[in-house]
């Protein structure tokens, strides 16, 4: 049966890690998946996946030409299984009039009806229920704030926990790269540089802490639009020896292992990969509260208010003088629900049921 994963984005990011995951651990000889990108500039996995036998479509051109390309894909597909990563309205609509079977995957944590007029709310709450046959969040916050009420069912993102083990080697190799000491204690932010992830935001946290001990660095893993004034930032608050723009790297897994805390303090987020790929990791975590609470399943995140910088200062300086001794238990990993073998498994029962209706 024909699957078609339609995203905006192949580069390093939480939807994408989804989409990498979901194409090598389904089982090819049920199910014939393809990528269509929507945007061919951001194509940085897409070898990865060509890789792995997918074919992937990448669309050039404005909102109308990428319609008319998305429909005739779908055409020339037969009617195929199209599972969208995120809402774009005209292309649901279109794929379900050219008789696919619609899902639409929920991956951000922002509330679609702010903003929005009442009717406006109405017409897209409409618009979904006639176009989808299913809609899928990767948690709580993501579906309520996408789907305006409607039914959705929780998909978990599921990581490869084999590769997220804490590793004493990796923690020596990542620090041996940015010439870092053993023993100094660091901050890690993974994501794109921009207006929601925030970094900026912590760049104004490493300060306070510097203010109590000089012993702390950052690492931030990722690229984006926001690169440029980050580091404007960094520049000016005399920050370039303590921060490091590490950018979009294949290998994060390693970088939880050299650090001593995550942070997230996203403005708004759904269920972030991150989070979970850090605590199966066993590195403690300090988030936002905008960020849906369900990603704690290790007990290890502690979710700080973001006008209180300080409560941020001292959570952080309380988790960074744990011992390494207590990052070498995980055996609640399997048990999560998290592990991809078991998210993939369940994807493909979504799939084969759409597929026999």
């Amino acid at each position: 049966m024909k699957v078609v994963l339609v995203t905006d984005s192949l580069n390093y990011g939480g939807i994408e890690t989804y989409i990498v995951n979901l194409c090598r651990n389904i089982n090819k000889s049920k199910f014939d998946v393809s990528v269509i990108l929507l945007d061919e500039s951001a194509n940085g996995q897409q070898a990865v996946l060509e890789g792995l036998g997918v074919k992937v479509e990448a669309l050039t051109g404005g909102k109308m030409r990428r319609a008319f390309s998305v429909s005739r894909l779908i055409v020339a597909l037969g009617r195929p299984i199209v599972h969208f990563q995120s809402r774009h309205t005209l292309l649901l609509v279109l794929a379900k009039f050219f008789g696919a079977k619609v899902v639409l995957h929920s991956h951000f944590g922002y509330d679609f009806s702010k903003q929005q007029t009442f009717l406006k709310v109405r017409l897209q709450r409409f618009l979904l229920r006639i176009s989808c046959k299913l809609l899928l969040a990767c948690g709580k916050v993501a579906g309520d704030g996408m789907f305006l009420g409607l039914d959705y069912e929780i998909a978990l993102n599921g990581v490869d926990a084999g590769a997220f083990i804490f590793n004493e080697v990796s923690r020596r190799e990542i620090r041996s790269e940015f010439n870092i000491d053993l023993n100094t204690k660091v901050i890690l932010q993974v994501g794109r540089l921009n207006y929601n992830k925030n970094q900026i935001f912590t760049t104004k946290l490493l300060e306070l802490l510097l203010d109590r001990d000089t012993n702390y660095r950052l690492i931030c893993v990722g690229e984006g639009e926001g690169r440029s004034e980050l580091e404007a930032v960094i520049y000016d608050h005399g920050l370039s020896d303590v921060v490091i723009l590490a950018g979009a790297r294949s290998d994060v897994n390693k970088f939880y292992s050299a650090a001593d805390v995550l942070v997230q303090p996203s403005l708004h987020e759904g269920l972030p990969y991150t989070l979970i790929e850090a605590q199966f990791c066993t590195l403690p975590c300090v988030a936002s509260l905008y960020i849906d609470h369900n990603v704690n399943i290790s007990g290890g995140v502690d979710f700080v208010d973001l006008t209180d910088i300080n409560q941020w200062r001292e959570v952080i300086m309380r988790r960074t003088n744990l011992s390494l001794n207590d990052r070498r238990s995980s055996g609640w990993i399997e048990a999560s629900g998290y592990n991809v073998k078991v998210s993939v498994a369940v994807m493909e029962q979504w799939y084969e049921s759409l597929y026999n209706e």
